[in-house]
Order: structure tokens, then sequence, then C-alpha cells
């Protein structure tokens, strides 16, 4: 059963994933108030007290002080039991000590309380209608116009793109036009990546669009192969967030923290994740150190946010690049890099370093996205 969520990191292998209530008691107790003595005479009794006369004075626990008053919302009950410090009394009342306020399990950690400071975040810190596709992803060589600190050291430069030079090199990119790739594998579905702004972070999925709803142009060649892809400008599609991208509790595997969103600029990280994903028969998982997200944003009427100028970044392992690698190669010897596999890891290593970290700056865009399920 899906539940909706209403409303980035991706890898270089373009994953794809295979994807108080009162009892009848109440009824009881108040028939058994409206029984006694309908007719009361005064037997030494006060009458300013609740019931009827029968020696009880003005301070007993049925008189105006009490559950008579109504101060519980329950008129007509009496006694401790349903005054005032009654939870389950008090739940009748709406007063700010029982389970409907915004101090209990209907607050700001399930999302269904709109009094509290979160303002409809669910359990896992998704803020409603903050959701998008990507639609565009791109490997640029120049990582210094994104403004993406990938390596976490203050500055902008070209050490944030490790990888970038690397796949920009003229002699890789002969074997593998990896922004084709991308393109092609964003176009064809096989390639879904989803975003949810949070409270405090950003929240990565892989997916599937729901009745195969597409939200792309593409740039083709004569021949027909993508080249590129963008958002349609108007199109809000619903998509199925794939299992393997969230934990037990079914919250985001893949989330960079803190992160913080005005009305038109969002930032997130430095922070950790494992960027996980499906693709090739295999399931791949890589480290991500001083990760980053950032964009500019609005928000678009049909619900989500549209990104432009958006960049994620920060620093992968080399060990897990080499392992996932070895591991796709092995299931699918006929993936395009595989032929060239070594070469690759082999310019890989040397533009990544000694401290085994290879820094990445991706460019992409995003498209509202009209809900997310899960």
């Amino acid at each position: 059963m899906h539940s909706e969520l209403t409303s980035a990191g991706d890898s270089l292998l373009a994953p794809r994933t295979a994807r108080w209530r009162w009892s009848s008691g109440l009824v009881v107790l108040a028939a058994a108030s409206c029984a006694l003595e309908p007719n009361p005479s005064p037997v030494g009794a006060e009458a300013t007290d609740g019931t009827d006369g029968v020696g009880l004075d003005a301070t007993d626990a049925a008189d105006a002080t009490d559950g008579f008053d109504g101060a519980d919302g329950l008129p007509g009950f009496d006694g401790a039991a349903s005054d005032v410090v009654s939870p389950a009394a008090d739940a009748a009342a709406g007063d700010g000590s029982d389970g409907s306020d915004g101090t209990d399990a209907a607050d700001a950690t399930d999302g269904t309380d709109a009094t509290d400071g979160a303002d409809g975040a669910d359990g896992c810190g998704v803020l409603a209608g903050q959701a998008v596709h990507v639609s565009k992803v791109v490997l640029p060589s120049a990582v210094e116009t994104f403004g993406c600190d990938a390596d976490n050291d203050g500055v902008i430069t070209d050490a944030d793109g490790e990888f970038n030079g690397l796949y920009n090199n003229a002699l890789v990119t002969a074997v593998l036009d990896v922004n084709a790739f991308l393109a092609s594998s964003i176009a064809a579905g096989d390639f879904v990546l989803l975003a949810e702004v949070g409270e405090g972070a950003v929240h990565l999925y892989t997916g599937e669009p729901i009745d195969a709803c597409t939200d792309l142009t593409t740039t083709t060649t004569p021949e027909g192969e993508v080249t590129a892809t963008a958002w349609d400008g108007s199109t809000a599609c619903s998509y199925t967030v794939d299992a393997s991208s969230l934990d037990e509790a079914g919250c985001a595997i893949m989330t960079i923290a803190p992160a913080t969103h005005s009305e038109s600029v969002l930032e997130g990280g430095p922070g950790s994740y494992q960027l996980v994903a499906s693709f090739a028969s295999t399931n791949f998982a890589i480290g991500v150190s001083t990760g980053r997200v950032r964009a500019n944003t609005a928000p678009h009427p049909s619900g989500g946010l549209v990104f432009t100028d958006g960049a994620l970044c920060g620093q992968l392992s080399y060990t897990d690049i080499e392992a996932n690698f070895d591991t796709a190669c092995t299931n699918d010897p006929t993936l395009a890099f595989c032929e060239y596999q070594s070469v690759v890891l082999a310019l890989l290593d040397s533009e990544c370093g000694v401290d085994g970290l290879c820094s990445v700056v991706f460019h992409l865009e995003a498209a509202p996205a009209a809900s997310l399920e899960r």
C-alpha cells in the first residue's frame, strides 16, 4: 500500500531502480448521573453543591468546582477522574493536555497537526509540497560556475571537480559521452532522481513515474540519439519511490543535512550519506562525504518546486567506485564502459589524489513533482 508524501545523489552510472476517544461507558455514567433523585429534597445539604442534597457541601467533588462546571468539557460528570486533570476527559474539551493539541503524537512528528512549528512535516521530516523530479543532470567542465564547494576547503576552484576533469577529458569522452549517457538514461526513464526539501534537510530518492507520465523535452541527433533533457515547462508528474531508497522506518537513506530553504534559494550540506541505487542488475552503494546541494527555487501552481542553476556535489570514495565498477562489469560485461574499465579507473585514480576521495560537481535542474508515494 502506498502512502502519499504530497508535496537530489545520483551516480555516474546513472542508476535505475527495478522500483481518545470516549467509550460507551460515558453514556452509562451520564445516565447514572441523571438518575440521582430527579426530585431532590435537601437533607442538611448545601444548596450550592452539584448533587441532590444528601449532606454533601459545596466542597465535594460534585459541585461547581469540578466536572459539573464544564471545565473539562463534559458537563454532568463529577469527580477527579473526569475533571481537568484527566487526559481522557480533557480530550473532549480540546485543551492543552490531551491528544488533540500540538504537544503529542499528532504534532510535528507525524504531520497531522498544523498548529505546531513544523507546519505539517511528516515522521521523516518531509514538508508537504516540496518535491521535485530532476529533469537534467550534466557533468560540467567549468565547475566554478555552480559555486558548490565539493571538497569543503572554503573556496571554489577546479579542485572541486576532479571527477569532472577526468570525464571531460577528450580521451575519455571518445569512449563514452557521459552527458549524453545521462540524458538518454533520464529520457528513457532508466534514471529517475527525486528530491524533497525537508525540515532542515534535503532527501534524495530514485523512483518511477506513475502512469508513464513524462515532464521532459529532449534534444536529439539526426539519428535520434538523446543528447540533452529539460523540463517541458508545465507538467508535474507523480512518482513512486523505490524501496531501495528507504530505510526500515520508510525514510530516505540519502539525506543531505543541514539545509536551509528561503523563498528562492536552497542550500544543503555539507553532510555525509550513502549513495544507493540499482543499475544494470547491480545494487550500488558509494560513500559521499562533504555532500552539498544548492539551487535557485520557485514554487509551481500545481505543487512542488522548480530548481534552476542547481548543483549536487561532494567527494566520492574511490574504493567504492572501483568496487561498484567491478561488480557491474561482472554482472553485465556488455555495458559500454566495461571495455575501458581499467583505463578509466587508472585515470580516475590519478585524478583523485592520495586521499582516496574524488570531488565531483553535477549541474542539475528539476521540475515540480505533484506527489511522491511510497
